[in-house]
Parts: C-alpha cells; sequence; structure tokens
C-alpha cells in the first residue's frame, strides 16, 4: 500500500503525519518505506539527520529517488536508525521536480501516459514493502511533483490544522485530484482529513474549525481521531532520529524519573516520561488503525 501524506500548503503537520503514521506500521511489524519528496527534506532530517548540509549532508540529497524515477534504477533506500527505510530528499529533489514540470509541459495524453507508466514502476519497486508513505510537497513548490506521486499513490491523507490557510491548502490538494481526474489515469483516492495540533480543551474554537472544513468534508470524511498539540515528544523523537514508539520506550516511568530526581541523578528540565507520551501514541495508534479500515473498505469497494 502506498499512501499519500499532502496539502497543498506547507507547514500543516504532513512531515510528523507521515513519519508518525511510518512508526506505527514498523512497530506492528510492517517493513515500512518513507519516501521524502519535499526539498526542505524534514523528514530525512527527522529519521536520519541533516548531517553538515554544506559540506557533507546526510543521506543522498535525493540522487536515488532521481534515478529512480528518471532512469528506472533499482530504489536504493538508506535504512534509517528507527528501522524505517527512507528515500531521502535533499537538492537533487529540486532537479526532479524541475525535469518533471518540463514533462508536464506536454500534451495531456502524453501528460497521462507519462504518469501511468511512473505510477506502474513505482508500485513495482516498492512492492516488498508493506507500506509506503510519501511525505509530498506544497503544490507551491513543485505541481509536477505532487500530481507525479499524487497518481503513483494508492491512498492519500489530507493534514490540516485549524485555520483558514491550512483549510484552503486542503482545498488547492482537492483541485489537483480534481485535475489529475480529467487525465484519465489512476490517481490516490483520499482517504479523509485528519486535524492536526489540536489545542486541548478547545473546544468553541474546534466547532468552528470543523463548519469551516465543510468546504472539504463534504467531499471526503474527516478522521474522528484528533492529533493534539503536543510539541515536546515530538521535538524529542525528531532529535534522537526515532518513533514516538521507541522514544516511548526509552523514557523512565513517572516513579522512576521522580526517584531519580530524589537522588540527584538527573536534572528537573527532564521532563518526559513513558506516561506523557501515552495520549500521543494512542491517537497515532487509532489514526493508523482508522486508516487500514477506510484503506479496506475502498479496496473492497
Amino acid at each position: 500500500m502506498i499512501i499519500a501524506v499532502s496539502n497543498g500548503k506547507g507547514g500543516t503537520g504532513k512531515t510528523t503525519l507521515a513519519t508518525a503514521l511510518a512508526g506505527e506500521a514498523a512497530h506492528r511489524g510492517q517493513r515500512v518505506l518513507v519516501v521524502d519528496l519535499d526539498v526542505q527534506a524534514n523528514a530525512t532530517e527527522h529519521l536520519i539527520g541533516v548531517g553538515d548540509p554544506l559540506r557533507k549532508p546526510q543521506g543522498d540529497a535525493g540522487r536515488a529517488l532521481y534515478r529512480a524515477i528518471m532512469d528506472g534504477d533499482a530504489i536504493k533506500a538508506i535504512a534509517s536508525p528507527s528501522g524505517i527505510d527512507l528515500l531521502p530528499a535533499g537538492a537533487r529533489t529540486q532537479t526532479l521536480a524541475d525535469e518533471l514540470q518540463r514533462l508536464a509541459s506536454t500534451s495531456n495524453e502524453a501528460l497521462g501516459r507519462s504518469l501511468a507508466s511512473l505510477r506502474s514502476a513505482l508500485h513495482e519497486q516498492t512492492a516488498g514493502y508493506d507500506l509506503v508513505v510519501l511525505d509530498t510537497p506544497p503544490s507551491e513548490q513543485s505541481h509536477a511533483l505532487l500530481d507525479t506521486f499524487l497518481v503513483a499513490a494508492d491512498a492519500v491523507i489530507i493534514p490540516t490544522k485549524i485555520s483558514a490557510a491550512d483549510i484552503s491548502g486542503a482545498v488547492k490538494l482537492l483541485q489537483r485530484l480534481a485535475a489529475l481526474d480529467r487525465l484519465g489515469t489512476p490517481y490516490a483516492e483520499p482517504l479523509g482529513a485528519a486535524l492536526m495540533a489540536v489545542p486541548s480543551g478547545a473546544k468553541r474554537l474546534l466547532a468552528h474549525a470543523e463548519r469551516e472544513l465543510e468546504v472539504i468534508t463534504r467531499h471526503i470524511p474527516l478522521f474522528n481521531t484528533r492529533l493534539h498539540y503536543r510539541p515536546a515528544p515530538i521535538s524529542e523523537a525528531e532529535r534522537r532520529h526515532t518513533t514516538l514508539r521507541q522514544l516511548q520506550a526509552s523514557l523512565p516511568s513517572a516513579g522512576e524519573r521522580l526517584a531519580a530526581l530524589r537522588s540527584g541523578r538527573t536534572s528537573s528540565d527532564e521532563h518526559l516520561t513513558a506516561e506523557s507520551l501515552a495520549k500521543t501514541v494512542d491517537e497515532i495508534s487509532d489514526l493508523y488503525h482508522a486508516v487500514l479500515q477506510r484503506h479496506a473498505a475502498q479496496v473492497a469497494a
């Protein structure tokens, strides 16, 4: 299964959601590949770090992905410390975007054939994985790169925060899907929209956001699970290049932390405990389960 995590706008939580779903699948014993398609390489930074961007960046700067798409080479993924395989992004990702943009300037008939061919090739190349998660760029970065991988994916999840700009980005994503529909080639079926970084206790704000979201929920459903705003564990998982599940397993319990504080074996600013990640991990687990259910229902239909 190939799932794209996409919104037409940047900063909506795409990378957070993509890596979280990948981590949950890996926790359940699945073989997982994350494909970083954003020139900013946020998923790459989360999973393996960036190294020295000016001298020796981590990964391959997007070369393996470029060669797989443009030259038909076999995919050469990098094994991350979290156990998730990664096709990194970087400077070469922009070159790929430029090449695909030139391809998009051809006739609709030729473009449709090319996209269908790329879809087939990516499915063949990733057949050994149980789950492939595409962390896509915003549409403003490259319509062609986004369209290529929306065609390659089986399904798409649209993350959005509670803001008019983020909801507008979700609408732009639906417009890209409508444009692909006119090409007559298979493309990712929307599984639903996921609310990200929801403030705890903001019932009135959430109710207002859901009214604003009606512009997209009349076309696709909203996932019942909301991912609440808890930046500390997400930032720590990124810093350690690990998944939230792995971070939780590495942390002390509240009782262990208290005992360490009393004995002077830890500092008071080490505030995370295994219990403090429980709600975040549970939300991701619930959302992943809902994704599987909706995808199975789409396949059955």
